[in-house]
């Protein structure tokens, strides 16, 4: 169950981005300036790296799904 919490928290980061995204831009635009600032833009390809790589490792850990000895095709002679 613990492979899962990345995928998890992924989605769940991802959510609130796209609930709150228009308020952490208006936070971050009055904390930093104009929303076009290279640090704006960094802090949003940080976010965004972060949310890559929790998806991409929770792919990687997911385990992988194998036959049962009922699922497995007959050898062949």
């Amino acid at each position: 169950m613990w492979w899962r919490l990345p995928g998890i928290v992924a989605a769940l980061l991802s959510l609130s981005l796209s609930i709150f995204g228009k308020e952490l831009k208006e936070v971050l635009e009055r904390a930093l300036g104009v929303g076009g600032t290279p640090t704006f833009w960094l802090i949003a390809a940080g976010v965004a790296a972060l949310i890559l790589f929790l998806v991409s490792r929770a792919l990687r850990l997911a385990p992988l799904r194998t036959l049962r000895k009922d699922e497995q095709p007959q050898q062949m002679p």
